[in-house]
């Protein structure tokens, strides 16, 4: 990897520490105390996003002189810094499932999931050739994507356990582009909002629970609802024959 990229990812490393170290709510948010609400995690994703692309803006502008960007120099910087902010928003993500699972009678750690690499490299080309200021939402995006990720893991494993699953999306009315005013409602964003159950992945994956499009703002919840099958579940998963 070239030196001046290396350079430029521990800068922007170092800026989004400091930047996440001195913002109290963002510091407040991280630790989610006793929060059982997936909102809070997204709410450190959109965070921890807008805070790692001004890290990005602010070291790019400074050690690449303010030129436009190239995909494969924009993938290599993504892959060095994003891991930062994937910390944090798992934190969170963890924290609140934890609370979940303890209120729902599982002795069960949170499950962790990670993005497919994929996503980095779709940020990277959209960026190809254009300044590095429009990177503007694209990182608290996939963020986002992370808790959704995370919690369809967790949602996953519930009802493997005998569990339904009740989820909740709402459309938040303003979306990850924060210098956009007074924006246009979302058609596709509201015709997605809803409270609807759910017996097993299946069902989620063709509801569309998860879909977001770039900029999409929405935030996903679900609650455990108890079924019959539920203690039996989960006597054979602690006994590790599931």
């Amino acid at each position: 990897m070239d030196e001046m990229i290396l350079k430029l990812i521990e800068a922007i490393k170092k800026k989004y520490k400091a930047k996440s170290t001195q913002d109290k709510i963002f510091k407040e948010l991280l630790k989610a105390p006793g929060s059982r609400e997936y909102v809070t995690a997204y709410e450190t994703a959109k965070a921890a996003g807008y805070e790692l692309e001004d890290a990005l803006v602010e070291s790019w502008n400074q050690l690449m002189d303010g030129n436009e960007v190239y995909a494969s120099t924009m993938r290599q910087v993504l892959e060095g810094i994003v891991p930062s902010m994937d910390e944090n928003v798992w934190a969170a993500c963890e924290q609140i499932q934890n609370n979940m699972n303890k209120a729902a009678g599982l002795g069960i750690k949170a499950q962790t999931a990670e993005l497919n690499p994929s996503e980095l490299r779709n940020i990277a080309e959209s960026m190809d050739g254009k300044k590095v200021e429009l990177i503007d939402g694209k990182l608290a995006t996939y963020a986002c994507k992370v808790v959704d990720m995370t919690q369809s893991s967790n949602m996953d494993l519930a009802m493997d356990l005998g569990f339904e699953i009740q989820v909740t999306r709402k459309y938040d009315g303003v979306g990850l582009h924060r210098r956009t005013k007074h924006a246009e409602k979302c058609v596709w964003c509201t015709e997605k909002a809803g409270t609807h159950r759910f017996k097993n992945s299946e069902e989620v994956q063709k509801a569309g629970v998860f879909a977001r499009h770039d900029g999409c703002g929405c935030t996903i919840d679900y609650e455990n609802v108890r079924t019959g099958t539920r203690t039996a579940n989960v006597q054979n998963y602690r006994g590790g024959r599931r």
